[in-house]
């Protein structure tokens, strides 16, 4: 939330100088720039003598905005945890059962298919696994 004010104040003189008139002019401008997740102190003690209690409504909202959006980022990391662990054990079950297919193939005297279904299934696994280490070498985070 942020918060702009800005304050014009000008003023003209008339001055008398020997006779002459003289008209001096000032300009002053003056910019307060607030951010943050409640109003300025000003401004909420302007909201209290307006309506006695707002200042406390207007950090209790605040706070409950806080409350709300950490239990959001919370769910959200829980969920992409629970997604990443199901992909990743699928996955294995789906490399596994291609290497354990390769393997009765062979062992059923299916040579050539059982081997070409084995290292298939192990190549696309150390593929993806290559894949992750390079992707993520730069992000420190993953």
């Amino acid at each position: 939330m942020s918060n702009k004010s800005k304050l014009k104040v000008g003023i003209q003189e008339a001055k008398q100088s020997q006779g002459n008139t003289q008209l001096i002019a000032h300009h002053q401008e003056e910019m307060v720039i607030h951010s943050g997740p409640i109003p300025a102190p000003i401004v909420i003690e302007g909201y209290e003598k307006i309506l006695p209690g707002a200042a406390d409504r207007i950090i209790k909202m605040a706070e409950l905005e806080q409350l709300h959006q950490h239990s959001y980022v919370n769910r959200v990391q829980r969920n992409s945890f629970i997604v990443t662990l199901v992909g990743q054990v699928f996955g294995i079950l789906i490399g596994l059962s291609g290497i354990t297919g390769g393997v009765f193939l062979v062992y059923y005297d299916k040579k050539i298919t059982g081997f070409s279904v084995f290292f298939t299934s192990l190549s696309a696994l150390v593929g993806i696994f290559i894949y992750q280490k390079t992707r993520n070498k730069g992000d420190p985070k993953k």
